[in-house]
């Protein structure tokens, strides 16, 4: 005999006979609400509680925030990276890069100053020398690219979580 859904289940018995009209009718001396086929019976017992986490279908006002400045950041991405494609086909074919470093002092090198006092004054020169300098080489779409999608991903609607207690 097949296990799983092409089971045959012509053997089964049933409580429940079909009338002419379609229904159901029980048998004489069978109660009247019975099941036309018990639960099979397990060696060990059921869970002892069954959670399930329901979430709701809006998405809270933070993981909207989140998603919203995720897909500005993918767009800043798209448009860097459109720019650094022009530069390069109009630059002969060599690939140009445009680091964020050099992108950020031709917008407002006032605020790149201010940016390495700050961090310099309040965190060390650890973490501007290597860590953040390193950042700043990186191409523009790259480092708007990841930060897009990583806050786009924080910011993604849960799935809900379903729990099994023993």
């Amino acid at each position: 005999m097949a296990r799983g859904r092409g089971r045959n289940l012509s053997g089964a018995t049933s409580l429940f006979k079909p009338t002419s009209q379609g229904g159901l009718r029980t048998p004489s001396g069978a109660a009247k609400y019975t099941r036309e086929f018990e639960a099979p019976s397990f060696e060990r017992d059921g869970p002892i509680a069954y959670v399930r986490v329901k979430t709701r279908f809006t998405l809270s006002p933070m993981l909207l925030l989140l998603r919203i400045i995720g897909v500005w950041f993918l767009l800043i991405a798209m448009v860097a990276a459109v720019i650094d494609a022009t530069k390069s086909l109009a630059g002969g074919g060599a690939w140009v890069f445009t680091p964020l470093g050099q992108q950020w002092a031709n917008l407002n090198p006032n605020s790149l100053a201010a940016a390495k006092t700050a961090v310099e004054t309040h965190v060390g020169t650890f973490m501007w020398n290597p860590m953040i300098t390193e950042i700043l080489n990186a191409p523009t779409w790259v480092v708007f690219g990841i930060l897009g999608v990583l806050l786009f991903w924080l910011g993604r609607k849960r799935a809900p979580a379903e729990v099994f207690i023993n």
